[in-house]
């Protein structure tokens, strides 16, 4: 594999000679993980691929494999890993792990968590009360209303609002809200990060039962003060 190849792959320079390559060099120079170590990445890099791909087509990929698109701009090392990504520039795709990350704007493919013994035989409430009712469940036992969020002093209005934003949300959005997490920030500028991400703890249909499950419960708003904040 020629060293501007491995380029393109890892997201980085690296020089290995052209005689040493095959999947072993690109697994070893690239970092990547154990399950593609012996056995040929998903992508081959050197395979020809198809110049332009659209969104709905890469999302189809993406669905393919089990994994949820996240997008980008330019900005380097953005994207959440491990996955497959396709560079907006080159025009190629490539496996990436946390060691040899998208370099360039374009899409990802991140990979979720492989199913579980006996994930699949498990509801969505089932997962629900596992893993989200300590914080979203207005009713512990029942768990028959979801709990959103709001900062403290909001109208009655604004309250309103964020129910019915989150009661509309569309399958995509909440699977992804749950597969990625909430961060931003506060009024004054300082960063929050509100939710955990599960995309690395719950398989693409497990976080996909769950949107479903959450779907059909009525959402209450609940104030929240930032811990000290007068």
């Amino acid at each position: 594999m020629k060293s501007e190849q491995l380029d393109d792959v890892c997201g980085k320079s690296i020089l290995l000679a052209a005689a040493m390559g095959g999947v072993l060099s690109f697994a070893s120079a690239c970092g990547l993980s154990d399950k593609y170590k012996d056995a040929t990445p998903p992508v081959d890099p050197n395979a020809p691929v198809k110049q332009e791909l659209s969104l709905a087509e890469f999302t189809n990929l993406c669905d393919a494999r089990g994994g949820l698109v996240e997008t980008h701009m330019v900005c380097s090392n953005t994207n959440t890993c491990a996955g497959l990504s396709y560079n907006k520039f080159s025009k190629k795709r490539f496996e990436h792990t946390c060691a040899a990350k998208n370099n360039c704007g374009g899409l990802s493919c991140i990979d979720l968590a492989e199913e579980s013994a006996g994930s699949a035989a498990k509801t969505g409430e089932e997962i629900y009360k596992a893993s989200c009712a300590e914080c979203h469940a207005a009713e512990m036992l029942t768990g028959a209303s979801f709990k959103v969020f709001v900062k403290s002093g909001a109208t009655s209005e604004e309250k309103e609002n964020l129910q019915n934003l989150a009661k509309n949300r569309t399958e995509t959005a909440r699977m992804n809200l749950i597969a990625f997490g909430t961060k931003g920030f506060n009024t004054n500028g300082q960063h929050f990060a509100n939710m955990p991400a599960y995309y690395q703890k719950l398989s693409v249909s497990e976080v996909k039962k769950v949107a479903a499950f959450v779907g059909t419960l009525d959402f209450v708003a609940e104030e929240y003060q930032v811990l000290g904040q007068e």
